[in-house]
């Protein structure tokens, strides 16, 4: 689960591994074995990649579905706006989620 975790975060913010690798001053290949779980990082790593991702290291884990946005430039009124679409988000996911039920 951990790798398809780091493969999934890595694309949401459009990175390769090899850009990845850049950004954690890690090879490639480290990136490569952590998503096909042949390796573990260390605690200092993951660390580190919870910081760049802004998410934690038990959303890393697959502990947490939470993941944290860093908002600390923005206005009270523009975090708002951000609060106002992950609420319209939710009520979205759960409509589609009853009519799915509905049809079963």
């Amino acid at each position: 689960m951990f790798g398809e975790k780091i493969r999934d975060i890595r694309k949401s913010y459009n990175l390769s591994q090899v850009q990845l690798a850049d950004k954690l001053s890690v090879k490639k290949q480290t990136v490569c074995n952590w998503e096909k779980e042949n390796v573990s990082p260390s605690v200092d790593m993951l660390r580190k990649m919870a910081v760049y991702f802004a998410c934690t290291s038990d959303y890393l884990l697959d502990l947490d579905q939470r993941i944290f946005v860093e908002v600390g430039e923005l206005t009270l009124e523009q975090r708002a706006h951000i609060q106002t679409l992950i609420d319209d988000m939710k009520k979205l996911n759960k409509a589609a989620k009853i009519e799915g039920e509905k049809e079963q």
